[in-house]
């Protein structure tokens, strides 16, 4: 046996108990013993573990067992001895596991003798689906379609798989959570039992706690259907929109970083190509998925199981139609595209390539107007994939594509909606920040790393130890905030750091919020004394206002800001999940993340924080900004309806995460009122501000400035960041004179 014994054992009796519970006769425990740990180096991965009697592909490893180690030849009495088999273990289960499905063949063949070998034996036979056989047939992971064939390369994206692992992972240290607290009689919320029972049924094919909750701790009820494709969020979301653009042609799984069953390209279906270009384009632009986590139903009579996602929001619906148009527009340069990467000897060295570089190499061909008609089609292709893969190119911390449109365009400001978005986290970022949250992980950290944290090993210690290993690779507190100064001006980065700063952000904020209070509140009013219906005054202030905004916030995301944002907001993400933890809230006797922060701000930095003030700014800030990112080609069309007096008459009800990524017209109107209450901004001020005023000026791109130029501005008092320097003249409204 090996170090992993324990293990194996705790395998062979729940396959013992399965087998009691299809076949007739009970197993012969050290039989089994010695088949499981024949079998261990593949079944411990949890897709291998299992047998999907309905693939060609796992039935053809099956028989080729069959064949090669109990010498049986492939014919009809093959076929009819499995056929009997897969029928006592149910051809509606499936949850069948290997180690049950090979033991019972052996018994079925009369060959159980063979398994009084002791595991790991010279002459033991060896098991025909271990993951790491190098050599044979299909499915062998050799990257060949047969035995022997070495002229057709397989293809496996590698993103695909490291996403469906690391979501698996994340389900399964969830599911550990909720079931130890469970177990130890921890009172679970409903919500919290619904999804213990969700994330049993989905992960273990068990649902637990059974419904009536009367079993002892531990027992599991009767075997249900598992999804059988990954678990990734971005690939459950897009099952259900791409089943409606398939129309009646299924959307393939995704296993082991496979769409669908083919191996190579030409194996793949149409279908499958389409997935796997529309799966890499959404992950490669950063869209935000629904959570399996947050799944509100599981269909067990579709085939495979099916789990409900809440609606997505439309940014997401609407990435997901855009990139199917564009694979559509030009299917057969996609598939050129891939094929030439899969038979590039430097770029499928290892029989692995990544989704998200094809799909950009094959937008930068469809960008230069190449088609599959273009001469030296091979040649354009080679070199988008060299401009592509090159280190320059590759190393960066975020995979999303930023395309910035021509900027010579003849219009006085532009607003581009990639750039809003990164200006919403980076303001959800400052204002979570300005919260302590970062702080409070770095001095969990701190506290860790000295042993001064009382974590047993668990979840929240093993992040925590990743944290401060990583920690050289994160954003610093001082890159956090230059970028929060360049943003939004805020005085709490670097002063002597290049770069231009927003510095009137708060004056064109106040303005915008002004405008939109101050637009509905006289629509309320004026609507009261209105005599043939209901009267709506004037929204061009709260245009003018928003367009100032978005253009200037457009101007100065420029560059690496993308970058930064979406970095900022995997961080965030993983902090919350951190704080909110079992194990971190109960060393400070908190109910929530923010209850946390409270006791580590006063314990540790001898501070109180106004919790309630930073995440209210944070979600409607983002709100306020996911609005102007969603209007933006409105607001540059004067005349139409900006903000619907129908939609605020008759508000929808939504959820706070619903109202930050697809923000309606009452979302904006109730962040703005929101955040002018929560920063004590009087009705005084917002008539004021709402006022009309000159438009702000706006270029349409960040200017780099000559070296002997900025010594010319610097005489006449401007320096070479954009800003004014000390004592320079300015006139009445503020500006440099």
């Amino acid at each position: 046996m090996t170090t992993d014994s324990p293990m194996i054992e705790k395998y062979v009796e729940k396959y013992a108990q399965e087998i009691d519970r299809y076949f007739e006769k009970a197993a012969d425990t050290k039989r089994l013993l010695n088949l499981v740990a024949m079998l261990w180096p593949s079944i411990k991965d949890r897709d291998a573990e299992r047998v999907a009697t309905s693939d060609p592909d796992e039935m053809a490893r099956v028989r080729k067992f069959l064949s090669d180690k109990l010498g049986i030849e492939a014919d009809d009495e093959m076929d009819a001895g499995i056929d009997a088999v897969v029928e006592k273990y149910g051809r509606s289960n499936r949850n069948k596991h290997r180690a049950v499905l090979y033991y019972e063949l052996f018994r079925h063949f009369d060959k159980e003798t063979l398994l009084d070998a002791a595991a790991g034996d010279e002459d033991s036979p060896a098991s025909p689906g271990d993951s790491g056989s190098t050599k044979g047939g299909p499915g062998s992971g050799d990257g060949h379609t047969t035995e022997g064939d070495k002229t057709v390369p397989q293809i496996l994206f590698i993103d695909a798989k490291d996403a469906q692992e690391a979501a698996r992972r994340r389900l399964e240290r969830e599911l550990s959570n909720l079931r130890k607290r469970y177990d130890e009689k921890k009172n679970l919320s409903k919500d919290e039992v619904k999804k213990l029972r969700f994330l049993s049924q989905i992960l273990d094919g068990t649902t637990y706690p059974p419904e009536d909750d009367i079993v002892p701790a531990g027992a599991e009820s009767a075997v249900v259907m598992t999804p059988g494709y990954a678990l990734d969020d971005t690939y459950v979301a897009l099952r259900e929109q791409l089943g409606n653009l398939f129309r009646n042609d299924p959307v393939p799984i995704l296993k082991d970083g496979h769409f669908g069953a083919g191996k190579t390209v030409n194996q793949m279906k149409e279908n499958d190509i389409a997935t796997a270009a529309v799966w890499g384009a959404i992950t490669g632009d950063g869209t935000v998925a629904p959570s399996v986590l947050d799944a509100i139903g599981y269909d067990t009579s579709a085939t495979p199981p099916e789990i409900k996602l809440p609606k997505p929001t439309s940014r997401f619906s609407r990435a997901v139609t855009e990139a199917f148009s564009d694979y559509n527009s030009n299917p057969k340069l996609y598939k050129a595209v891939l094929k030439v990467m899969a038979e590039a000897p430097d770029v499928n060295e290892t029989g692995t390539l990544v989704a998200r570089d094809w799909i950009a190499v094959t937008r930068t061909l469809l960008g230069q107007g190449v088609t599959t008609e273009t001469p030296s089609l091979a040649g354009r292709i080679r070199a988008a994939i060299d401009d592509r893969l090159s280190p320059s190119t590759r190393k960066v911390t975020s995979t999303a594509e930023i395309i910035i449109p021509d900027l010579e365009k003849n219009t006085a400001q532009e607003v581009l909606p990639v750039n809003l978005e990164a200006a919403q986290a980076i303001y959800f970022a400052a204002m979570v920040d300005e919260g302590g949250l970062f702080d409070t992980v770095d001095k969990l950290a701190e506290l860790f790393q000295i042993g001064a944290l009382p974590l047993e090993k668990g979840s929240a210690g093993e992040y925590l130890y990743d944290y401060i290993r990583r920690t050289p690779d994160r954003i610093s507190a001082y890159e956090r905030r230059n970028t929060y100064a360049r943003v939004f001006g805020v005085a709490v980065g670097d002063p002597n750091a290049a770069g231009a700063q927003f510095r009137n952000f708060d004056e064109l904020w106040l303005r915008f919020v002004s405008a939109v209070s101050d637009w509905f509140r006289k629509s309320q009013v004026e609507s009261l004394f209105a005599t043939n219906g209901r009267y709506v005054p004037s929204q061009e202030q709260v245009r003018k206002t928003g367009l100032d905004l978005a253009a200037n916030l457009s101007l100065y995301c420029y560059g690496g800001t993308w970058f930064i944002a979406s970095e900022l907001q995997k961080n965030i993400s993983e902090y919350v999940d951190l704080l909110s933890s079992p194990e971190v809230r109960r060393l400070y006797g908190a109910r929530d993340m923010w209850q946390v922060i409270d006791q580590v701000s006063v314990l540790e930095f001898g501070r109180p924080i106004n919790t309630i003030r930073a995440r209210t700014m944070a979600n409607a800030g983002a709100t306020i900004i996911g609005w102007l990112e969603k209007n933006a080609e409105k607001l540059s069309h004067p005349g139409s309806v900006l903000i619907s007096p129908a939609e605020l008459a008759n508000p929808p009800s939504r959820s706070t995460a619903n109202s930050i990524n697809d923000p309606s017209d009452y979302d904006l109107v109730t962040a703005c009122e929101q955040w002018l209450a929560i920063e004590g901004v009087g009705e005084d001020i917002v008539d004021v501000k709402a006022a009309a005023s000159p438009s702000a000026v706006t270029t349409t791109t960040p200017v780099r400035v000559p070296p002997a130029a900025q010594e010319i501005l610097g005489a006449f008092g401007f320096s070479h960041n954009g800003g004014r320097q000390a004592g320079a003249p300015t006139n009445g409204s503020g500006r440099v004179q």
